[in-house]
């Protein structure tokens, strides 16, 4: 027998003496270490593994290869979530004084309490290691042994990320007309991060699913301007004008090194434009509070814009021509970055608002819209020819679409759902644009939880934990009410979410914790008034509304009886030069 053999054999008997080798490593290149380890690379996406373990290899397939199989990561997944963490090598501690050791039912809910914590409140993972944390455990449970700080922030994390994202898959599967809100950030180190924010219709369900590019540059987080606090700055203004005026006559000293401010407040053409600027904003402020209310949707914020057109429109250019010029410049400007042929098309299929003064053209633009995203649900010339009827039928007001909408009981939901006919095509496009959620408010309040997570003290976490972390928060403070084991039961949902929120905010906002407001960039946009193609004193809004004759009844319970109006007699509801052809072939070039 030569040293092959006796090599060849030793190794049998290391596999014999050992556990039976993970089905995992089905999925990895190896090579022998010796005392029966391995290192690792992964078959579909190459990461390497100095010494591969199964677990962390099992994680990796679930959770995190760009590149895996859906089946097998779907395998894997669900392998993960049904697993235990009771199992890891761990000790126990017992005395005699504990009744009994914890069963390992008992100690898996300890484990994932204790990783809904760290993760939820922020707590460093080093923490679980330090002896007055471990002290404060086993004075709750002597027998219970907190895990290293490695396992909580692989194992425990992986663990729980996995459980999360199967409940979601269960969650959505049977949802349908969803909505997916997309936004980007940067990280201190440069590395983007893209959220993905899925929305239900009813807007009780938002669970953030964060993904990863770590492509040079990354992306840099733009913050808009915030018309909200602009308007309450003006209403202040001019609440306050006479109160500033008289600091003005009495405490002089006081603008000594403020010029500026002294003139301004001399200056009564300022406090018309302020008032003006009050007028203007307060349909974006409104705008800004329907998209924070459960029932907004593309309709009722391209209500809003027209109502601030309408404003600019009324405002005088008797004292100060380039105010109103200015104020032009930057609704149009906004116009040009919003999706306004969709907004139209959700806008003329709210029943309330299909009356309204539309420019001849405008049904034309309209249709052409709405027939191309009806092809994009895979639909047929047929149908989109019969979407355009329907399309007349409603804009004409003819059975089935005569029917009264009430504000203060219907949704624009609940109307169409009334609306039965053979080939309901018009219908099935309502139904989907009035699903979407017009905002990316969920984006906005991902990163800045991302933020908080990866201050100045922990710029090292890898972009896959920090990723499992994000869906982790998301999760549990979206569900805290069903979630939660003991803290919940008496408090009312309204009170838990006030709750939650609260201690969300202070902890982001406390630079003593892990992030300092200076570290945040605000890059905010402007606007260059000079751009030639920005320069002019009309609205782009004017091409498919007429300003003039639109007035929106104000009153919140105003009721809007279908059957009475009758179709306005400018709009060419006729306009049948649709080319179908011309439709299709543009879609299958974007495709």
């Amino acid at each position: 027998m030569d040293s092959t053999d006796l090599f060849d054999n030793q190794n049998i008997r290391e596999v014999r003496r050992g556990r039976k080798e993970s089905h995992v490593w089905d999925h990895y290149f190896k090579e022998p270490l010796g005392s029966g380890h391995y290192t690792a690379r992964c078959h579909y996406c190459n990461q390497n593994w100095s010494r591969g373990k199964p677990e962390i290899l099992k994680s990796h397939l679930a959770l995190y290869c760009k590149d895996v199989p859906l089946y097998i990561k779907t395998e894997y997944m669900e392998m993960l979530a049904v697993g235990t963490t009771s199992t890891m090598n761990r000790k126990q501690k017992t005395d005699s004084d504990s009744s009994a050791e914890l069963t390992a039912d008992r100690k898996d809910k300890i484990d994932q309490a204790l990783i809904r914590f760290f993760i939820c409140c922020g707590i460093p993972f080093s923490t679980v290691g330090h002896p007055y944390f471990i002290d404060f455990v086993q004075s709750l449970c002597f027998a219970y042994g907190p895990p290293k700080r490695t396992t909580l922030s692989t194992t425990f994390l992986n663990h729980e990320t996995a459980i999360i994202l199967n409940k979601i898959k269960e969650e959505l599967k049977y949802e349908k007309n969803l909505t997916l809100a997309v936004d980007g950030w940067c990280d201190p180190l440069g590395r983007s991060i893209y959220a993905f924010i899925i929305i239900t219709p009813s807007a009780n369900l938002q669970k953030d699913i964060i993904q990863t590019l770590t492509e040079e540059g990354g992306l840099k987080t733009s913050v808009k301007t915030r018309w909200s606090t602009a308007w309450t700055c003006c209403d202040s203004i001019i609440r306050l004008e006479n109160n500033l005026k008289n600091v003005l006559e009495t405490q002089t000293e006081i603008f000594i090194n403020a010029i500026a401010i002294k003139n301004l407040l001399r200056n009564r053409q300022f406090f018309q434009d302020v008032e003006q600027l009050h007028t203007i904003l307060a349909p974006a402020k409104k705008a800004i509070q329907a998209v924070e209310a459960n029932s907004s949707n593309m309709a009722s914020i391209f209500l809003q814009l027209i109502q601030m057109a309408v404003e600019i429109k009324k405002i005088s250019n008797y004292f100060d021509p380039n105010f109103k010029k200015n104020c032009i410049n930057i609704f149009n400007k906004r116009w040009a970055q919003f999706d306004t042929d969709t907004y139209l098309v959700a806008f003329f299929l709210h029943p309330r608002y299909r009356d309204k003064k539309f420019q001849d053209s405008t049904f034309r633009q309209m249709a052409l819209t709405a027939m191309k995203i009806w092809s994009k649900f895979g639909s047929d010339k047929r149908s989109c020819k019969i979407l355009l009827s329907q399309l007349r039928s409603y804009g004409d007001n003819e059975p089935p679409y005569d029917m009264e909408y009430t504000d203060e009981y219907d949704t624009p939901e609940l109307w169409w759902s009334t609306c039965r006919q053979p080939n309901n095509y018009i219908q099935k496009l309502a139904l989907k644009l009035f699903a979407i959620t017009p905002h990316q408010a969920a984006c906005e309040q991902a990163f800045s939880v991302l933020n908080w997570m990866i201050g100045k003290r922990r710029t090292r976490l890898d972009i896959d934990r920090l990723q499992s972390m994000a869906q982790m928060h998301s999760y549990y403070i979206t569900n805290a009410k069903s979630e939660l084991k003991f803290s919940s039961s008496d408090l009312s949902e309204n009170k838990l979410e006030t709750a939650l929120q609260e201690i969300t905010t202070a902890m982001i906002n406390n630079d003593d914790i892990f992030i300092d407001d200076d570290d945040i960039v605000l890059d905010d946009e402007s606007i260059d008034l000079n751009d030639d193609d920005a320069n002019t004193n009309d609205l782009i809004m004017e091409n498919i509304m007429n300003l003039d004759s639109f007035n929106e009844q104000n009153d919140d319970n105003s009721n809007s009886n279908i059957s009475d109006q009758q179709p306005d007699e400018s709009i060419n509801y006729e306009d049948s030069n649709i080319d179908f052809e011309a439709i299709f072939d543009e879609e299958s070039e974007t495709d």
